[in-house]
């Protein structure tokens, strides 16, 4: 019966009800994941222990970002380091301080005031209150610091085994000098083997290697602040959409992309170039305008930003601590 209907019907009205099947189908999808999300983010309220150590977590790698700039400057992220304060606080009242997250923070906002104390760097008399008064709810804070490496070290790894290899990659936010475009074409060569959906190898690599063209990818991605203006070259890595083939792959895109992307920090990191992801949850304006200032075409979606140079001979390396294995795996 269908193989009949299809021989009487015109193709123009099987293509039409075809498409209507399509749009409602993504509808009820988009709508499912437009409600999982309101629900469960804390885009509209903090209401569980996760969503806050979210916000706890966002808040002191800012802070642990300033600490590492090239050229800090003192008294920095006051605005972020009262919220994370106010958090931190909040949060203190309601769940477990045992969370690694929550006592690393205070462990970085210890190292804020000591970092600035060692400077002779006065902090507003309001501020070091705020401080003192959540340091000392707590007994017992870790002390922090962020990783001070240097590039003989930083590379040291790159011909061990995969577990070495792979713990000695860290993003990095301090360049100098330049990185030859031979090494970044090796690094993407490389960077081929990422498995994808069904192979259809969606990812697309756009290089900018023109200086001024960098700047404005940055300005339009925003979270590179104090150590923008080193970056040599810029990936912009996106996946086609022109591969997935149904509803049900409206987010494969970005698995294979951030898969891929990985994969290129591995292989940039053993080509010896130093790299920092750079987020893309943009809007759709300034997506827009990043298409339009490198020419990314509109079947591909933008999954991140990598940020390259080489490694100066000393430098430091944000400490972000990550959670146990054990507390984030469930075995069923």
């Amino acid at each position: 019966m269908k193989a009949f209907l299809k021989k009487i019907i015109p193709v123009s009205i099987l293509n039409k009800r075809h498409k209507n099947f399509v749009v409602k189908r993504l509808s009820q999808f988009f709508k499912y994941d437009e409600d999982l999300f309101f629900k469960h983010s804390s885009i509209w309220k903090k209401d569980v222990q996760s969503k806050q150590i979210g916000v706890i977590v966002l808040l002191y790698h800012v802070i642990e970002k300033g600490l590492t700039m090239p050229n800090m400057k003192l008294g920095f992220g006051k605005e972020k380091l009262i919220q994370l304060i106010d958090e931190c606080n909040s949060y203190h009242l309601k769940y477990d301080i045992s969370n690694t997250q929550f006592i690393h923070a205070l462990g970085v906002i210890q190292e804020y005031k000591y970092v600035h104390s060692q400077n002779n760097f006065e902090l507003e008399a309001g501020l070091d209150l705020k401080i003192d008064s959540l340091l000392n709810k707590t007994s017992t804070i870790p002390q922090v610091e962020q990783i001070s490496e240097n590039k003989n070290n930083y590379f040291s790894q790159i011909y061990s085994s995969f577990d070495l290899f792979s713990q000695s990659r860290k993003s990095i936010r301090s360049f100098e000098g330049t990185v030859e475009m031979a090494k970044i074409y090796e690094a993407i060569a490389l960077a081929q083997n990422t498995p994808s959906t069904c192979n259809r190898q969606p990812v697309r690599v756009h290089v900018v290697e023109n200086k001024e063209k960098i700047q404005q990818v940055l300005e339009i991605q925003k979270g590179n602040r104090g150590f923008g203006h080193l970056v040599d070259k810029a990936i912009v890595v996106t996946a086609d959409l022109s591969i997935y083939q149904s509803a049900e792959e409206r987010y494969t895109s970005y698995v294979d992309g951030g898969m891929h992307a990985m994969n290129l920090l591995y292989a940039l990191h053993y080509h010896k170039i130093a790299a920092c992801p750079l987020n893309w949850s943009k809007s759709p304006e300034e997506d827009l305008k990043l298409r339009a200032t490198i020419k990314i075409p509109d079947s591909e979606v933008i999954i991140l930003v990598i940020a390259c140079g080489s490694v100066p001979e000393d430098f430091k390396i944000a400490a972000s601590v990550r959670n146990n294995y054990k507390d984030i795996t469930t075995t069923h």
